[in-house]
């Protein structure tokens, strides 16, 4: 639980510590349900850094831990986690296949515990429209139904980004206005992140190419750099080529 802490206060590195100690020590005294969780974790983390090259091993693991522990839940965020793996070493269909196969398996299992996250994913890589747009409003319906919290932030992100690669600048924008209102009482520096990302891709999306996205995009890249968080940065690194050609 530090290491998800500390990965909503943007210090991925300092969570990916935490979470394999956490592996570590989970293995030691045999606790497989907490090894569990925070392999899961340090999956998570280890996407968001852009280094996912030695994860099959690992996830393989975890879903032998899931399966053995009878965490049904969990079987189809190995799913997931597998996906993210293959997105990140350009195997694009591989990756869409793989979250298809375990969607349905998420409804049948866990559909309030990662459905939205899964979900918005799946809108992010998928080229079809009516499929997105389908998988944004189950998505949506679930969070209204009450999913667990961190849905709300794994969706939203997500759904920007699904906005985004596909031309859809108000889409965009409305999810950041989404996740900003459910994080208003309590901001946290990841989302924050996220939101000012987002409205600064929509408004390079929608031409504007003047000082102040220039100095935001800049900004912005430049925060995503020091943290570490290479999964959200190349198109904050494209919209500004766009700017400096």
């Amino acid at each position: 639980m530090a290491g998800w802490t500390l990965q909503f206060l943007n210090d991925l590195h300092g969570s990916l510590a935490a979470v394999s100690d956490a592996v570590d020590a989970s293995k030691r005294i045999g606790d497989r349900r907490s090894e569990l969780v925070s392999l899961t974790c340090m999956l998570m983390l280890q996407y968001e850094l852009g280094n996912m090259n030695d994860a099959p091993a690992s996830i393989e693991h975890l879903q032998g831990l899931a399966e053995l522990h009878g965490a049904k839940a969990w079987v189809p965020m190995t799913g997931y986690i597998r996906a993210q793996y293959h997105e990140t070493v350009g195997q694009h269909q591989l990756a869409i296949e793989e979250i298809e196969r375990n969607l349905e398996m998420m409804r049948e299992t866990s559909a309030g515990f990662q459905g939205p996250r899964m979900l918005g994913y799946f809108a992010m890589l998928i080229d079809d429209p009516i499929a997105r747009r389908n998988a944004l409003l189950e998505a949506e319906t679930m969070l209204r139904d009450g999913a667990v919290g961190h849905n709300h932030l794994a969706f939203y992100r997500f759904a920007i980004d699904a906005c985004l690669r596909s031309n859809d600048w108000d889409g965009a924008e409305k999810y950041a206005a989404a996740l900003e209102d459910f994080t208003a009482s309590e901001p946290l520096p990841s989302s924050n992140l996220i939101i000012a990302r987002g409205h600064a891709l929509a408004n390079h999306g929608r031409g504007k190419r003047d000082q102040a996205t220039l100095q935001e995009l800049t900004r912005l890249r430049d925060e995503v750099e020091r943290i570490g968080l290479k999964s959200v940065l190349p198109a904050l690194t494209e919209a500004l080529a766009t700017m400096q050609a």
